[in-house]
């Protein structure tokens, strides 16, 4: 064990959104042998205290003084305290990516039971992945729901006017068509709800995926509209990976390949 110092700061704006995910985090860097100080804003210890507040200020002092290899700051109060400070830290936000490419972590939702296709949704600015998604919908006469740049959590429901139906907000989907699936918070979600999600380098697709050829996302859309099963087992096989690479396991050793820690590789 090397006995790295953890300094995490979260404030309630974070916990209020992921309130499982700093705990996950502490405890799987002290299962590694790191010694982990957890500070959570309360009313005890505010992170934007009055000005008379002498005490509080203080407790604020201390806690950022606190020795730390890795420091990380779970919110925009708890980022505004440590960047009063010179130390590095990791800004986590609760409703983006912790670290490029490295999600908070997440967990996969129960499945849906297999229904005929109702709706894709899209996940993209390029003119070919828009133009692909709207003609599979116009063909299949689908429902398409428009993912891109959409804050996490809006639109709460989708409505489907073929069945008059109203569902959750990414659990009515199918398909979803995207430019950048490892990283794309929306499609990201959708996989973790037992969605489908095409785009490059997912299940191992073929890394020379042309994502200007309309036709290529054409092609794997359909194929994976018409065949249930072959949908619910690329769903599957990609949700397997993503909830690996965004398991608080992973997340600590990527934190921790600065310290002579070996990077953890995903299969």
């Amino acid at each position: 064990m090397s006995g790295e110092q953890v300094l995490l700061i979260e404030d309630q704006i974070f916990h209020k959104i992921s309130p499982s995910a700093l705990p996950q985090i502490k405890v799987t860097f002290e299962s590694m042998g790191c010694r982990v100080h957890h500070v959570l804003e309360s009313e005890a210890l505010p992170f934007q205290p009055s000005w008379f507040d002498i005490i509080a200020r203080r407790k604020i002092r201390s806690t950022t003084q606190l020795p730390a290899d890795i420091t990380i700051a779970a919110g925009p109060r708890a980022q505004s305290v440590l960047g009063q400070t010179n130390r590095p830290y990791h800004a986590w936000s609760p409703e983006a990516e912790v670290e490029p490419g490295i999600p908070m972590p997440l967990d996969a939702s129960p499945r849906l039971p297999q229904h005929p296709p109702q709706a894709i949704g899209l996940c993209s600015s390029r003119l070919a992945t828009r133009r692909a998604a709207a003609l599979v919908a116009e063909e299949l006469g689908l429902f398409l729901a428009d993912l891109t740049n959409q804050p996490v959590g809006a639109d709460a429901a989708i409505h489907l006017p073929a069945t008059n139906d109203i569902q959750p907000h990414l659990r009515a989907l199918d398909v979803v068509l995207c430019d950048e699936p490892q990283n794309d918070l929306p499609a990201i979600l959708a996989a973790l709800c037992g969605v489908a999600v095409i785009g490059p380098g997912v299940c191992g697709e073929d890394e020379s995926f042309d994502t200007n050829a309309v036709d290529a996302w054409r092609t794997q859309c359909r194929q994976l509209l018409e065949d249930p099963d072959r949908r619910a087992s690329h769903a599957a096989a990609w949700t397997s990976w993503l909830t690996k690479r965004h398991h608080p396991t992973s997340i600590a050793q990527r934190l921790l390949v600065g310290f002579g820690r070996s990077q953890p590789k995903m299969v």
